[in-house]
């Protein structure tokens, strides 16, 4: 599943449950201490990356529980209608990625397929409806994290092979 802090609310959505792949969407109120359901998602899938932007709740990537069947698909949650919208397709479909809000836009990091695992990072503009290609991990990998501290996009562990391996790498992208 894939996880995201949008006004004041954790929002949670994909993942694989008791049924396979699963396309629920739960949110956390943090204040009132409750868990609420919301209008699923429109593609089921695991391995997928989220983040919070103005608003919304963007989901990209991820997988139908197998390597071969990576997704380039997004989808834009918004919390004050209970809608979905699809937007346009990342340009390289991979699961196990990362995803964070970085310089306002939507980040997406690494991944993995059949053979090999991803270096690419893209993100998207929700202003102009773009992807674009950001420079690539220098350590392609999946399954890793990533945080934002200041102006400092932090890609944490992730396995350099697909399947599953593990790193202790920690590479920085920076906005000047």
């Amino acid at each position: 599943m894939a996880a995201a802090a949008l006004e004041g609310k954790v929002f949670v959505v994909g993942g694989v449950g008791s049924e396979g792949l699963a396309n629920e969407l739960y949110v956390y109120d943090t204040a009132a201490d409750r868990w609420e359901d919301r209008r699923p998602a429109p593609t089921r899938r695991d391995h997928l990356a989220a983040a919070a932007l103005h608003g919304r709740l963007y989901v990209a990537g991820g997988r139908e529980q197998t390597l071969s069947k990576n997704l380039a698909t997004l989808e834009v949650y918004d919390p004050a209608t209970d809608t979905w919208v699809a937007g346009p397709e990342m340009p390289t479909a991979r699961g196990g990625v990362a995803g964070a809000t970085f310089d306002g836009l939507f980040v997406v990091a690494g991944g993995e397929r059949p053979g090999a695992t991803h270096a690419e990072v893209e993100a998207f503009d929700p202003e102009t409806r773009r992807w674009l290609s950001l420079p690539p991990l220098p350590t392609a990998r999946h399954g890793l994290a990533a945080a934002v501290s200041g102006n400092v996009l932090y890609l944490i562990g992730g396995g350099k092979h697909p399947g599953l391996s593990v790193s202790d790498t920690v590479e920085t992208l920076e906005v000047h």
